[in-house]
């Protein structure tokens, strides 16, 4: 219930929504949106669908930084052909 958590009337309701976007506009936080996923109720879970997130972030950007290296060998190769 919204009284319970201290947001009874729409004044404080808007000053927390408003509190919560400048923080996440000033520090390097993220807002969690919530989706259509089940909610994980085990902390094993909950690491081993995060170590899979992380994974797939490595991956993506190793994929990334090998196709830059590529594409500047690439130039480098025309500049040694002129």
């Amino acid at each position: 219930m919204n009284i319970l958590l201290g947001l009874g009337n729409k004044y404080s309701k808007e000053k927390a929504k408003a509190e919560l976007d400048k923080l996440t506009k000033e520090k390097n936080v993220d807002r969690l949106v919530e989706t259509g996923e089940k909610r994980i109720k085990s902390s094993t879970a909950f690491f081993s669908k995060l170590e899979d997130e992380v994974q797939s972030q490595f991956k993506r950007k190793n994929t990334e930084t090998a196709k830059r290296k590529r594409s500047l060998e690439k130039k480098s190769a025309k500049k040694l052909k002129l």
